[in-house]
């Protein structure tokens, strides 16, 4: 039987924190793209880490609605993305 498994999802929204959901499907990790319920709005995130506890109450997480396994808006695959950005990335302004 699959354990409960805890994934925190960088989503394209402006937030500051970043939602925790629960899965059971083992082939998720860090990276994989899920589709998943935020607000009143369906969303696809990014997997930031994967942990065996909630760190909030159980109660309160929703679990995904799909791994995302096909391809991309554009028709091609989705690119895999394998670790943080380097520390070493700043932001530039913007010049006219």
């Amino acid at each position: 039987m699959p354990s409960t498994r805890y994934i925190t999802v960088i989503l394209p929204l402006k937030l500051e924190w970043e939602p925790v959901y629960a899965t059971d499907d083992p082939s998720v990790d860090v990276g994989s793209r899920v589709s998943l319920r935020f607000g009143a709005g369906t969303y696809v995130g990014v997997v930031s880490s994967v942990r065996a506890d909630a760190l909030i109450d159980p109660s309160k997480v929703r679990p995904i609605l799909a791994v995302e396994t096909g391809r991309s808006r554009s028709g091609g695959p989705f690119p895999i993305i394998t670790s943080a950005p380097s520390a070493k990335c700043t932001r530039r302004p913007i010049r006219p």
